[in-house]
């Protein structure tokens, strides 16, 4: 209760190793000062109950992004226990948090956070939406790509971008055509992303990366052509 910041920044610190005073604890996550309130984040990591994980989850839209930081990391440690207080907080959130929070839970995957990630793929804000592909890459599965399909044609390139490389970590072949269209894209970063994805697509992308490179001359046989070229010296190469 000192009005000087640092000496409540000792306490906390001093209270984090004792692992005690749950209800100073709390009261120190809301102090005027952030280093402060990160301090009371790694305690509240280290006793989980539903009121801390709450609090944790409010901490995410912290102005200071070092608490933003704190209480990220200490969900992602609390792990399971955090999903559903995330999901829930995912659905009532302000703009400014939610890419935050998926990138939580993009660590903890789980199939509670699927109908969600596709409903804010969809937002108005390219950062959600990008974040939000990421989200559906970590989850997996058939409807998560095939929201992903829907976002190869998003009007931001890094989402298009995050969508292709999405589909090909996850080996999802049959989004192969859609995903070979990225490479006449604009933006030479999600022409490459596409290209690699194909890569990773097994037989189909790789048939369709050697047509583009076959039958095109301009981007679309270029990027190909870098991306097989590299894939072929990694195949000669001796292992070392």
């Amino acid at each position: 209760s000192s009005r000087l910041w640092w000496r409540r920044l000792e306490a906390a610190r001093l209270l984090t190793l004792i692992g005690t005073a749950r209800e100073a604890m709390l009261r120190l996550s809301r102090d005027a000062h952030p280093l402060v309130r990160a301090q009371a984040a790694e305690w509240m990591s280290q006793h989980p109950d539903p009121e801390i994980v709450d609090r944790l989850v409010d901490q995410v839209a912290d102005p200071a992004a070092v608490v933003r930081f704190a209480a990220r990391d200490a969900l992602m440690r609390i792990g399971a226990p955090a999903q559903d207080a995330i999901a829930h907080a995912l659905s009532v959130a302000p703009t400014r948090a939610q890419a935050e929070l998926i990138a939580v839970a993009a660590a903890m995957p789980s199939s509670i956070f699927l109908a969600r990630a596709s409903e804010l793929s969809a937002s108005d804000d390219a950062g959600v939406r990008c974040a939000s592909a990421a989200l559906l890459r970590a989850v997996g599965g058939a409807s998560a790509a095939d929201r992903l399909i829907v976002l190869l044609d998003d009007p931001d390139e890094r989402v298009r971008r995050v969508a292709a490389e999405s589909l090909g970590q996850l080996a999802h072949w049959p989004a192969a055509t859609a995903v070979a269209a990225r490479l006449e894209d604009p933006s030479w970063s999600v022409r490459l992303g596409a290209a690699v994805a194909l890569q990773r697509l097994g037989a189909p992308g790789v048939m369709l990366l050697q047509r583009a490179r076959d039958r095109t001359c301009g981007d679309a046989g270029d990027v190909a052509r870098q991306v097989l070229e590299v894939a072929e010296h990694l195949l000669l190469e001796p292992p070392r």
